[in-house]
């Protein structure tokens, strides 16, 4: 792709999005056990940045006053990992664009283990692309440091030209619901009921910690990790259903939302439980896409009375994620950002206003080493990284305001690894991590309620 180049309707939403108290900013962390090398680190992290053109770019106005993506040899500075005294927990997450790139990195070390801390601005790519940044910089890491026959990380090629079809709707030709998205009346009246319902807030059990919002912290999830035979009765559970593990997730999930908030707070019986759910909109054709955005959203909404059936529940789940695996959703969301775009300021406007989208957002990667950009040997389940092992790795997406959690799942290493964030000028980490075991505990029970054989009724 040769620079400059215009932002997508998605980079300039997150743009708009952007405040020091709700940052639009993906924080992965990666767990490794070893001697981890820093100089060869911070080669391998130069190498990969290298090889992504809009994390080495920075936002230009033109004369006319749009804005782009520039990128110059020049005035790039290579990134290098801050150890230790500077990945401070108090540090701002907010990045300019116009001043810096959109990635930072942090590490520290205790023993053999290390903990790596990226920032992404999701400007500059989504979850995938910053798996994709990840695992790259750690299989170059792993070329360097495999010593004799030992077996070596592989590679895939970026594809640079590919990164002009980031912002692309899916082939619209094929697919009758990618049709109707062209169609301005079907967008208004989606982009109408989106806007236009009362969305609950999450209650929070402790009083607002500030009286205005304040910058968020550096990064402030909490995380829980479930075991594989958690997982292996999730799954039986799932194929009972006749459902995906994920729609298990958002069934318990919208169910601890709204037990949440009667507990904590009032839910009333006019309002919208909503749950955002990002997703991934790569076909084939971008398998060599280097970090970016290409993504969307699914919006997932039910008042409390339609919550109180679960069976009904899940079918609405179910037949909504389908819709997003094949894209016919996906389309709705950024069709209406760009019909949004078309109107000068109404963008702003609406985002400005503070617009509450969702309740919670809920983003399942799966199993990161399918977005890794490489493929590593594997001992036991972990990846190995010439002298290092990968043992972990978690992370969170952006909270906007109104939305007072968002909760990302990973597979890895054979179990289930749970994040969540909440919103830190309402909620305290003691109420998150209550928040966060209350709907571990309904995983629980529900994979154990599977594995003894309980009476949960079947999908026909």
């Amino acid at each position: 792709m040769i620079m400059p180049v215009a932002l997508s309707d998605f980079e300039a939403y997150m743009l708009g999005d952007d405040t020091p108290a709700y940052p639009m900013t993906i924080v992965a962390r990666v767990h490794l056990e070893g001697d981890l090398d820093r100089e060869l680190l911070d080669e391998s992290l130069r190498t990969t940045v290298a090889q992504h053109p809009l994390l080495r770019a920075r936002i230009r106005r033109t004369w006319w006053g749009a804005r782009r993506w520039e990128c110059s040899s020049q005035d790039f500075v290579s990134p290098r990992v801050a150890w230790n005294s500077q990945s401070d927990a108090t540090q701002p997450a907010i990045f300019d664009l116009t001043r810096e790139f959109g990635l930072r990195a942090f590490g520290n070390t205790s023993g053999t283990l290390s903990t790596l801390t990226f920032q992404f601005h999701h400007a500059c790519c989504d979850g995938i692309g910053a798996l994709r940044l990840i695992g790259q910089t750690l299989a170059h890491y792993g070329c360097r440091t495999t010593t004799g026959n030992g077996e070596r990380p592989v590679l895939e090629v970026n594809a640079h030209a590919t990164l002009a079809l980031r912002g692309r709707l899916c082939d619209a030709d094929r697919d009758e619901h990618c049709r109707a998205a062209r169609r301005s009346s079907t967008v208004v009246e989606k982009l109408t009921k989106m806007l236009g319902r009362r969305i609950h807030v999450l209650a929070s059990p402790s009083p607002a910690a500030h009286a205005t919002p304040t910058p968020s912290p550096f990064h402030d999830c909490v995380v829980q990790r479930l075991d594989r035979d958690i997982c292996r009765g999730l799954r039986s559970a799932a194929a009972g259903w006749n459902c995906t593990v994920n729609d298990l997730y958002l069934r318990e999930l919208f169910l601890t939302l709204r037990d949440w908030s009667r507990t904590h707070g009032v839910l009333s019986e006019r309002e919208w439980i909503r749950i955002g759910m990002p997703v991934d909109m790569r076909t084939p054709a971008h398998d060599a896409l280097p970090a970016c955005n290409r993504v969307s959203y699914v919006f997932l909404s039910r008042q409390p009375a339609g919550l109180e059936r679960e069976r009904e529940l899940l079918e609405f789940i179910r037949d909504r994620t389908a819709g997003a695996i094949n894209r016919r959703y996906g389309n709705w969301f950024l069709k209406g950002l760009r019909y949004v775009r078309l109107v000068p300021g109404l963008l702003p406007l609406l985002l400005r206003r503070r617009t509450r989208f969702a309740t919670a957002i809920a983003s399942n990667l799966g199993d990161p080493r399918k977005h890794f950009g490489a493929r590593f040997p594997v001992h036991g389940g972990l990846c190995v990284i010439g002298n290092l092992r990968l043992v972990g790795i978690d992370g969170v997406t952006p909270l906007r305001a109104g939305t007072r959690a968002t909760m990302t799942y990973g597979t890895y290493g054979g179990g289930l690894t749970l994040s969540l964030k909440c919103d830190p000028n309402t909620f305290t980490e003691d109420d998150a991590q209550r928040f966060l075991s209350a709907y571990a505990q309904r995983l629980t029970r529900l994979s154990n309620a599977e594995s003894s054989a309980s009476s949960i009724p079947r999908a026909a």
